[in-house]
């Protein structure tokens, strides 16, 4: 996904109950959901490379998502 120019042609748009990603457990399974009308600019390749930051990071919702 190609991201470009000042209004941000080609970002996936997303509404308030879209799902970002679904998170895995040993036991569960969890949809993280968006919660907010915006729109999806860049995908975080290390989280698909190396899920463990999921749990090693004191700030998760900084690998999911940035304001």
């Amino acid at each position: 996904m190609k991201v470009t120019g000042k209004r941000k042609r080609n970002a996936q748009h997303l509404q308030e109950n879209s799902a970002l990603c679904k998170v895995c457990t040993s036991s569960n399974s969890f949809v993280v959901r968006c919660c907010v009308k915006g729109s999806l600019l860049e995908i975080n390749d290390r989280l698909i490379k190396q899920p463990d930051l999921l749990n090693t990071s004191c700030d998760v919702c900084s690998n999911l998502c940035s304001y």
